[in-house]
């Protein structure tokens, strides 16, 4: 895959135009294997701040879809959650964009590229974003689903730091 052909999957033509949910969801339920050098060039073009907060808005929006009974996913989907967002942060250097690019890519490799979750009626496997997506159609639909989430539990991203400061801050503002 180029620049272009990543383009096209976001709906953008130049990375100014990377500046709504659609776009993140774009990055990171394609189906195509993006390389983690793409997802760093793109996002070292964006505004760190502005990025940060569709990924706030992205895992918010995710864990309103898990339904009580896979708390393990809750906790799971947010460990995803604190391996990017432990990567922004006001002074970037190349390392944090490598990191963040990184992170990006392992939760696309979880989320998307590596099937984690089993049917448990026809014993196909499938991978998260499709097993979300059909329970979150199920609440219209009346349809049920039977998934084994066991293999999902086990996110394999980096760890993150985050500034000390960082943390106080959050805790107290």
């Amino acid at each position: 895959m180029n620049r272009d052909e990543l383009y096209q999957i976001l709906d953008i033509v130049a990375p100014e135009e990377f500046e709504y949910y659609e776009n993140l969801a774009a990055l990171l339920e394609a189906d195509e294997l993006i390389d983690v050098q793409l997802i760093l060039e793109l996002i070292k073009e964006l505004d760190m701040g502005s990025l940060a907060d569709m990924f706030d808005s992205y895992f918010e929006e995710w864990n309103k879809s898990i339904p009580d009974e896979l708390a393990e996913l809750y906790v799971t989907v947010d460990t995803a959650k604190r391996s990017i967002m432990g990567n922004f942060n006001d002074d970037m250097t190349d390392d944090d964009y490598s990191s963040l690019a990184s992170a990006i890519y392992d939760f696309r490799r979880w989320y998307v590229i590596i099937p984690h979750v089993i049917d448990n009626d026809t014993g196909e496997e499938i991978n998260v974003r499709d097993a979300r997506y059909n329970i979150s159609a199920s609440r219209y639909t009346g349809e049920t689903c039977n998934y084994n989430f066991n293999g999902a539990y086990e996110y394999e991203g980096d760890s993150y730091s985050m500034k000390l400061s960082d943390i106080i801050e959050a805790e107290y503002n």
